[in-house]
This record gives C-alpha cells, structure tokens and sequence, in this order.
C-alpha cells in the first residue's frame, strides 16, 4: 500500500477560561468573570488532513472564515457566526487570513470537492463551525450517538449546538462496526484496519478520536476534545467540559496506553499548543 500523509493544520485559535484545562471543570463556571482577560490562554484550532490511498480525508473543519472576516478578533461577527452571545462568552477565537481549513487546503491545490470524507469528532463550534466553508465534499461523517445528544432540548445544549453548522451538507450519521477503543466501539472507514472512528465519549456521548495506521501496525492517533493537551491522558485527567467525567476517564486511559505503545508515531489533542503544525507519512 502506498505511504499515508498527515499533515497536521492550525485553523486559527480559541480564548478560553483557564479552568477548562483542569478536573472537575463544568459549563456553568465556563465564564470566568473572576478571570482577568488577560488572563484566559489563546490555544490552537486543528484540523488534519489525511492523504489515504483509497481518499482524501478532513478530521474537523475548525472555525469558518465568518468567524473573522477580515482575518482579525471581531465580536460581532463571532457572534453572528456562533448564533449565541452566550457561546460566545465562553468560546472566542481569531482565524487570521488563509488560516481557514479551506483556505490551507486550497494553498495545496485541494479544493472541498477533493475531500471524499470530513469527519467531525463532535459537533462543538471550533471543531463543526467550518463545516459550511467545505461546502462540495462528498462525505460528512458524525455519530450517531453525537447527533442524538444534540438534539436533545436543555439548555445546554441550546447554547452548546446549532443545527445550522451542518444544515445542507451531506452529513452521514454513521453507527459503530468495528469493536477497537475503550469501549470497543469503532467505526472502520475503509474495512481495512487503516483508518478507524474510535468512540472516546466523556466530552460529549459522541465523541470521536481517529487512529490512522499502516500496514505494518505504526499508527498515529487523534483525540480531538478527549483531552486538551497530553497531560490529560498522562494524569487521566479530565480536562474541558465532561458530560460524563467516568467515561471520559476511561477513553483518557485507553489514549494512555495507545501512546506509550512503541507502534505509536505520535498522539494528538486538538487544543495542545505543543503540537504544531507539521507532516507526518506513514
């Protein structure tokens, strides 16, 4: 089988309260007021592109242009984009110009209708509010179990979600056929080992990491929101908004022992500003 190519991409950057990083954090403290601005971390958005023998695939579209429009921190159109004032006080970002996952993409010369699968390791904004940008790939793949949960009416997920992230794209809502991860539930794209959807649910039910790997069993894997940095699973420690800590608890452990495995080229947490931009072939 030819080499798989990852190329590992910044899609602008998120304002945070600090206390999002630690254990026992919920959404109720997610607005910090007794933290200084100056104090909240600008931490990266990542968005991965994997070049697979059998497609093209986009693991999370980030944050969309409407987000900055001129390429600069804007409060109004953050606010428009997100559809929520209240989710706006809790999640800011920047994307600086040609930093949008389609504007990197479209630097390599690949356009959204190059992309055989975008898949969404759950449907919060800085990893689904891009989703509009790639209009023209031919998949969108998000769980079942995510897309259930955001559906349900409370009021957080009133402020957590809007519908019209996905709204008109060709959004697959797939179910697990595969028994790999924490929970031995893992969706195989490809049905050939290489490219598995893996449930790392805690940060919400439907959560999803992706563990890509060759033929010769190296493998990198990508946890999206599981854990924020490597101390996360390190400590397992749960880190950003839990819906379900002992869950969470228990995905972190599995991304534990996936990363120390001497198979394991590198693991990646989406928000972890020690992971750069880079290329990875395996």
């Amino acid at each position: 089988m030819s080499p798989i190519k990852i190329t590992v991409l910044h899609t602008g950057y998120i304002h945070i309260f600090p206390k999002r990083l630690e254990d026992g954090y919920n959404v109720f403290k997610a607005f910090g007021i007794a933290t200084p601005r100056e104090d909240w971390l600008w931490l990266p958005v990542s968005s991965y592109l994997i070049e697979h023998p059998r497609g093209l695939i986009l693991y999370d579209a980030g944050w969309g242009r409407n987000m900055s429009p001129r390429g600069v921190y804007d409060r109004k159109a953050q606010i428009d984009a997100l559809g929520s004032y209240l989710l706006y006080k809790i999640n800011q970002g920047v994307v600086e110009k040609g930093m949008t996952a389609k504007e990197q993409l479209a630097q390599m010369g690949i356009k959204p209708e190059d992309i055989d699968y975008l898949i969404l390791s759950h449907l919060d904004c800085d990893h689904a509010q891009g989703t509009k940008d790639l209009f023209g790939v031919k998949n969108v793949l998000l769980a079942k179990d995510e897309y259930r949960f955001a559906r349900k009416f409370n009021i957080i997920n009133r402020i957590r979600y809007h519908s019209r992230w996905i709204r008109g794209m060709p959004v697959t809502f797939f179910d697990w056929n595969s028994s790999d991860g924490p929970f031995h539930r893992s969706y195989d794209l490809f049905g050939d080992n290489t490219v598995q959807l893996i449930s790392l649910p805690g940060h919400s039910p439907g959560h999803i990491g992706l563990k890509v790997r060759d033929m010769n069993g190296k493998y990198v894997i990508m946890y999206g929101d599981c854990g924020y940095t490597s101390k996360s699973w390190q400590l397992a420690q749960p880190s950003g908004i839990a819906v379900n800590r002992k869950k969470q608890i228990q995905s972190l452990k599995w991304i534990r022992e996936e990363s120390i495995n001497p198979y394991c080229i590198e693991s990646m947490g989406n928000h972890d500003p020690e992971v750069h931009p880079h290329v990875l072939t395996l």
